[in-house]
Parts: structure tokens; sequence; C-alpha cells
């Protein structure tokens, strides 16, 4: 045994190291922590979209949009069978900032047109034609961007680039 001879016991101690070690270990973290993070942010949009527009649809409708573009986007990955990797985490983000920034303009937009007088439906409809291109061609070449990464031979930041132009789209 080992530890009746405590020369050769010394001689047979090694320390775990590696990428390997190194990679089990932060993904092990960023599982834990990850679902913090997003519970916060989340929080912290909640409470700036609430404080902003003092409105509670106007801070319902922008979460629900975000939690909706989620689902469908795992969803999507698992039905054309994308391994989820620590990489798609960072599309929780990007959904989560793309979503919230569209919604903003969108918003915001709106409320002005509704404080100058503007009837709901002329006030949505102005609100699109002028803030609605803007939107989908920042969205549209944000995807391109992304699904640029593709042509990288990483088979990570392929499923990345799937996974977040799926998430923008």
């Amino acid at each position: 045994s080992l530890d009746e001879k405590p020369e050769q016991s010394a001689a047979m101690m090694y320390e775990i190291g590696g990428n390997p070690w190194v990679m089990g270990f932060f993904a092990k973290i960023m599982g834990q922590e990850m679902g913090k993070i997003f519970g916060f942010c989340f929080i912290l949009i909640m409470l700036t979209l609430i404080i902003c527009f003092r409105s509670l649809s106007a801070m319902v409708w922008p979460m629900l949009i975000i939690i909706v573009s989620m689902f469908w986007t795992i969803g999507l990955m698992g039905w054309i069978n994308l391994t989820m990797s620590n990489m798609i985490s960072i599309v929780i983000f990007l959904a989560l900032t793309v979503g919230i920034a569209d919604s903003i303009h969108i918003l915001s937009g709106f409320r002005n047109l509704m404080t100058d007088g503007f009837s709901f439906n002329d006030a949505l409809t102005k609100t699109f034609k002028k803030s609605g291109l803007s939107i989908l061609l920042t969205s549209v070449t944000t995807i391109a961007g992304l699904l640029s990464l593709t042509v990288v031979p990483i088979v990570p930041i392929e499923n990345f680039a799937i996974a977040a132009s799926i998430a923008v789209a």
C-alpha cells in the first residue's frame, strides 16, 4: 500500500492540469453562474424599461419577445441537431441585447408620437414606417456578419454563428 511507504507515495503524487481539466472547470462554473447572471440582467432590464417608459406593457412585451425568441432559438437548434456548447450561452445575451435594442426603438418612437397627439393606429404605423426599415437592416447585417463565421473550420464557432443568426432573426 502507498500509505505504508511514504517515499513511494510522494513519488506517486500528481497534479491535475491541462486543457481538458481547465475547460471542464470553466464549463462547471459557467453552468452554475450563467443563470444568476442572466436573471440579474433580466431584472435590471425590466427595471430600466419600467422606469423609462412608466408602463407595464412597455416592460412585458419586450421581455416576452426575448423569452419567445430564446425558446425558438433553442428549439430550432435542437431541430437542426446543433451541438450545444459554452459558446451558445453567449447567444442568449445576444438575443437579449438585440431584442431590447429593437424594442426600445419601437417603444420610444411610439411613445413620442402618442404624446404628440397621434391616434394609437397612426402612431404605430408611423413608428414602423420610420424605425422598421432601420431595425430590419441592422438585423439583416448582423445576421450576415454572424453567418460569415460559418466559414471558420471550428465546429463550436460554426454552431455559435448559426445559433446567433437564428436568435437575431
